[in-house]
């Protein structure tokens, strides 16, 4: 898929295990895909929701996109449990 920022790939990092880990609690929002866009100059944006980060090197990619992952599922933890 060509994106206005360069090339984007969507795919998800979580293993099954890691996914099994998860679903301990329910929420009501599945986790979103994981979107990287090749940006102009060389760098990749990697977005997971509303969460983005940008990294430098194409084996950076995975670990952020882990990185954003669990902060993403850490912020649907705190509000299913503030409601």
């Amino acid at each position: 898929m060509i994106h206005p920022g360069g090339l984007t790939a969507p795919f998800v990092l979580l293993t099954i295990s890691q996914s099994a880990a998860l679903m301990d609690r329910h929420y009501e929002r599945p986790l979103p895909e994981t979107i990287t866009t090749i940006l102009d100059d060389g760098c990749i944006a990697i977005s997971v929701g509303d969460f983005t980060g940008v990294v430098s090197s194409m084996h950076l990619i995975e670990p952020k996109a882990h990185q954003l992952q669990s902060a993403w599922l850490a912020r649907e933890a705190e509000l299913a449990d503030a409601r």
